[in-house]
């Protein structure tokens, strides 16, 4: 079983968020917000366009950006996106989190489910994941 052990897992982990970093895990990752009609956790929703200012956040890939606990990651710092301008391309219900290794595109490390479903109402809203919120388990 590749990923038998806690300390096989956490290695995974390391792996592609900092500590252990291999040479093709991304120095930069890009967070993204979809909505997604039933939540399953093993598809992807739909990522708003630009719409509404929508855009991918990027953070440094980085030990002093994640938290690793036996067989999980969490953010160390709040995933906070621009003010939205207005509603994002009408998806305005976000109910899951992605993790890519590009602005736009590019392969998806991780994604899950939100704890709390972020609403863009229109101009003004700031979409925010608290620290500690976003969470990576691996799985046996």
């Amino acid at each position: 079983m590749p990923f038998g052990s806690d300390n096989a897992r956490l290695y995974a982990l390391k792996g592609l968020f900092a500590t252990e970093r291999v040479a093709a895990a991304p120095a930069t990752v890009y967070f993204a917000l979809l909505r997604h009609a039933t939540v399953p956790e093993t598809t992807l929703g739909t990522e708003p366009n630009s719409d509404g200012g929508y855009a991918r956040v990027a953070m440094t890939n980085v030990d002093a950006n994640w938290t690793f606990g036996t067989v999980t990651v969490e953010n160390t710092n709040e995933i906070r996106w621009p003010t939205a301008t207005a509603v994002y391309s009408e998806l305005s219900a976000l109910n899951q989190w992605a993790i890519y290794d590009n602005t736009s595109g590019g392969t998806c490390l991780a994604f899950g489910e939100l704890t709390t479903t972020i609403t863009v109402t229109g101009s003004g809203d700031e979409p925010v994941i608290a620290a500690g919120d976003l969470v990576i388990t691996m799985v046996v």
